[in-house]
């Protein structure tokens, strides 16, 4: 097997090296099927660096190109522009679709209509990093270099004849920067629920990944919302995240089918899942079952946030607040996270302990000294209590 074959994961299908950069190289796998694949990965992807198999695009057959990150750079202007003036030459007019996801759905964005491609599929894409971002949109911005970034904007020319990002609307950081693309260079959102920060996981079918990349290439708008709703129905985030919905609006008997339709009882490694089926069981009245079922969850992965914080928060439904703050004091013993700390001096201060919420502000702010404007303000109220 050559160094090319391992590196793809694709033993007898040849590798070419193409470019070799700071901040990514290019890598074509040649392949029969048309249009052809421009892959821009979100990053390094272990030691094979295959940023395709994460999109589901790692398909026999498929004729494929992928830039290959090196770390998490935003694409520098300064070294992808020519790279890609380099792959629309060596692709040599083959019709071809850019894809990514994250910082992936940025470079696609921003260069693949300079790599000759005709449409552009982008999932959770960002419309950039740079500092002046406040809030949800500023997830990023510690990546920012002025001496890489700077006007790194996506313009309307940059983008080809069709450009589509794929959200889930419900992720606000996602929705904000598609809402800019949408407003400052006219990329159609296609919103696709349920799918948290991950919506190119609908693309893990390979006939799903044919399917919307023929309806992006042809610019059937619907035809590949269609496909990417039909390919959700694999991915067991979106069936789970489907799930507590339902349980969340009052129906947690259709919460629960939902569950277990998808497998949940023969399938232990999808605990996203068994939660699910533990915020049904709970909405149904069978709370104890669903304690059970979290506590389970929690032992199997410790430093997980999300099981924590739905531990104390049925223990807050069932009434319970002080076995919430055991609750929320054994999180932060566990993951040292500054939530469940803040969350335990509200905890406290709902109780009337106003002692001990302002000797867990001291504790707060000698470990999180970055958030001392936020402790500042719960310890002012405390003063005025005391």
């Amino acid at each position: 097997m050559s160094e090319g074959d391992r590196e793809s994961g694709n033993a007898g299908r040849a590798t070419a090296n193409l470019v070799d950069g700071t901040y990514a190289r290019l890598v074509h796998r040649a392949g029969t099927e048309q249009p052809a694949w421009v892959v821009f990965g979100d990053e390094e992807r272990g030691p094979q660096g295959v940023a395709a198999a994460a999109l589901g695009l790692d398909l026999a057959g498929a004729d494929l190109y992928e830039i290959l990150p090196r770390g998490k750079h935003w694409y520098p202007a300064s070294e992808t522009g020519p790279m890609a003036e380099t792959l629309s030459r060596v692709k040599a007019g083959k019709i071809a679709v850019a894809v990514g996801a994250s910082m992936g759905g940025y470079g696609a964005l921003r260069y693949g209509a300079r790599a000759g491609c005709t449409t552009v599929l982008a999932f959770a894409p960002q419309a950039r990093i740079t500092p002046g971002m406040r809030g949800i949109g500023a997830r990023h911005a510690e990546h920012y270099r002025a001496d890489l970034h700077a006007g790194m904007e996506i313009e309307p020319e940059d983008l080809p004849e069709r450009a589509y990002a794929v959200i889930d609307p419900a992720n606000p950081h996602d929705l904000l920067h598609a809402e800019l693309l949408r407003h400052e260079a006219g990329v159609e959102v296609i919103a696709l629920p349920h799918m948290g920060s991950h919506p190119e996981r609908a693309m893990a079918s390979p006939d799903i990944a044919r399917t919307a990349l023929a309806a992006a290439a042809a610019g059937d708008r619907e035809g590949l919302a269609r496909a990417l709703r039909r390919g959700r129905r694999q991915d067991k985030g979106f069936l789970a995240r489907l799930s507590m919905t339902c349980s969340e609006r009052g129906h947690p008997a259709w919460g629960e089918s939902i569950a277990r339709m998808s497998g949940v009882a023969e399938d232990p490694a999808a605990p996203i899942l068994h939660l699910a089926l533990a915020m049904a069981r709970a909405r149904l009245g069978r709370p104890l079952e669903a304690l059970e079922d979290i506590e389970a969850l929690i032992v199997a992965a410790p430093r997980n946030l999300r099981y924590w914080n739905a531990l104390a928060g049925q223990y807050q439904v069932m009434g319970f607040p002080e076995a919430a703050a055991e609750v929320y004091e054994l999180a932060l013993g566990e993951t040292e996270h500054f939530s469940f700390c803040w969350k335990l001096i509200l905890n406290r201060m709902a109780a009337g302990a106003v002692d001990e919420a302002r000797l867990l502000t001291d504790l707060a702010l000698e470990h999180w000294p970055d958030r001392a404007a936020q402790i500042a303000r719960v310890r002012a109220r405390l003063d005025a209590a005391a």
